[in-house]
């Protein structure tokens, strides 16, 4: 509570004092006297009246107390003046009281010292009328104990000032924590990377923070005070399975789900969700805590196809030359029946030279997947890599009438990686790119500077004009063996999705139908 409110308090205190002693001192008039004319008296009424007025009409609290004490002091001077009598100077001693009431020893000494006068001067002036019963010297005594009550106020005074302190100095300090701690809990809801949510109980968004918009892709005004299409058809049962049992006051600890962001496109979350209760153990909203792990839930399917694949790798790497020997024999003996002007059967025999030609890339490529071959990680300069590749292309570019557009808006980039490598991924995607591109159009290659995994890292986007991927083939795109080419394996996007996870990035794929294709590679950087 702060001083001006202790003093508003202690003003409204004191007028109620002050009617209820006015409502006394008309009944005890009219027992004393009994005439309903003399206890009717309008005076005391008027003065308190006014006191009252004016206390409700100025608004400064310090003001209204100064008024409250000297209408008190008035309604006593009123009756002394009219009824000079001791029990009525005795009541100078409430002045003194009242002023204690306020805890401030300014106000109790300015108190005091009126009332010893007012007491003196009355005493002394209608002593004749009250020398029945008193002598002279007892003004003595009554200033002695007026001193005497006045000292322990005063000692009164200053205790309870020093506990209004200290309470004060505790409220204030607990403010500070109450403010400390928002401000912590502030900080937390706005810079979490996780996304919050809170619902109330008809399950209408209240509050989100910055990491929901990141996620989800609703802005914080859009997504409050609405009930956003999150949860995907097929998962609303159980999602309204787990609302029922949260309104309950159950808990779900983490558990994974695919969500629905604005775009309509499906994320892997995990999610964590508690119920909200009031004072009275009562559930009043439901927060949700979820964090996106799309880049785990793919890191999870790439060591499990990562460790399928390395397993058929070694298989090939210890069957190869079980495999190649006869092969090689049957092309030797292929290509001399080929060389054979009198051979009848040249088409058959052209196809399964073709086919064993096929077979031995196909064995290539798995001994890559083994990767028997030691990694010769360097610093390698990323506009040298892509320069030399699609030098190797440009025969076959300038005849499809192929062209090629960079845009750089970084310095040089290096990277710390095996050359390569790295050069057969550019590779594989050039040669999709161009076989995708019937006769004339673009390749555009841009390069950015991005952050990955927090860290400083390189966004490599290559897009083509070709004829674009359907939905269905774009999802199997790292599937082994999947193919749409005549001749292709079906291993060549898997292998560079491989060596790209070893150098700690990743590739990302897009496509539209008669749209073209972009690919792009991120890969953390070096200072050279």
């Amino acid at each position: 509570m702060s001083e001006e409110q202790f003093i508003t308090e202690r003003n409204k205190r004191m007028l109620f004092i002050l009617w209820i002693a006015y409502g006394l001192q008309v009944l005890s008039f009219f027992i004393v006297d009994q005439r309903i004319e003399q206890s009717l008296q309008p005076h005391g009424f008027i003065i308190i009246s006014v006191t009252t007025a004016l206390v409700l009409l100025i608004k400064q609290p310090a003001i209204g107390m100064w008024i409250v004490l000297s209408g008190l002091y008035l309604y006593i001077l009123y009756f002394n003046i009219n009824y000079p009598l001791l029990v009525n100077i005795l009541f100078f001693f409430f002045g003194v009281l009242a002023s204690s009431f306020y805890l401030n020893r300014k106000v109790l000494m300015i108190s005091s010292s009126l009332s010893s006068v007012l007491i003196s001067y009355f005493f002394l002036a209608n002593f004749n009328e009250i020398s029945e019963s008193f002598r002279r010297a007892d003004l003595l005594y009554l200033l002695l104990f007026l001193i005497l009550l006045t000292t322990f106020l005063l000692i009164y005074t200053s205790y309870i000032q020093q506990i209004h302190k200290k309470l004060k100095q505790e409220e204030t300090q607990a403010k500070k924590e109450l403010t400390s701690k928002k401000g912590y809990q502030n900080l937390l809801f706005e810079h979490a990377q996780d996304a919050i949510i809170v619902y109330n109980l008809e399950e209408i968004i209240v509050e989100v923070n910055p990491a929901f918009e990141k996620i989800y892709g609703w802005a914080k005004e859009e997504a409050i005070g609405k009930r956003l299409p999150i949860v995907p058809k097929e998962r609303l049962e159980e999602a309204s399975d787990r609302t029922q049992r949260l309104m309950q006051g159950e808990s779900f600890s983490t558990f994974r789900t695919k969500d629905q962001r604005r775009d309509g496109s499906l994320v892997d979350v995990e999610i964590t969700l508690s119920p909200i209760f009031d004072d009275d153990d009562q559930v009043i909203a439901m927060s949700a805590i979820i964090r996106d792990v799309s880049y785990k839930v793919e890191t999870e399917k790439y060591m499990i196809q990562s460790e399928k694949l390395s397993l058929a790798g070694e298989i090939a790497a210890g069957v190869t030359h079980e495999i190649r020997n006869p092969l090689t024999v049957i092309s030797g003996f292929l290509q001399m029946m080929n060389e054979d002007p009198k051979n009848p059967y040249p088409t058959y025999t052209n196809v399964m030279e073709s086919e064993i030609q096929r077979i031995n890339l196909i064995i290539s490529e798995f001994l890559v997947l083994a990767k028997p071959q030691a990694d010769i990680y360097k610093q390698v300069s990323l506009e040298e890599l892509i320069s030399t590749t699609l030098t190797l292309f440009e025969t076959e570019l300038h005849l499809k009438n192929i062209q090629v557009e960079q845009t750089w808006d970084t310095s040089p980039v290096f990277l710390h990686g095996d050359e390569n490598q790295l050069k057969q991924v550019l590779l594989n995607i050039f040669k999709n790119a161009a076989d995708a591109i019937p006769s004339g159009g673009y390749i555009r290659i841009e390069v950015i500077q991005t952050i990955y995994r927090q860290q400083p890292a390189i966004e490599i986007s290559i897009t083509d004009t070709g004829t674009g991927m359907e939905p269905e083939v774009l999802q199997k795109i790292k599937d082994p063996f999947f193919t749409t080419k005549e001749n292709g394996t079906g291993l060549g996007f898997v292998i560079s999705d491989r060596i790209i996870h070893s150098h700690g990035g990743e590739i990302r794929v897009k496509s539209k139908v008669n749209h073209g294709t972009t690919i792009t590679i991120v890969l953390p950087v070096i200072h050279p």
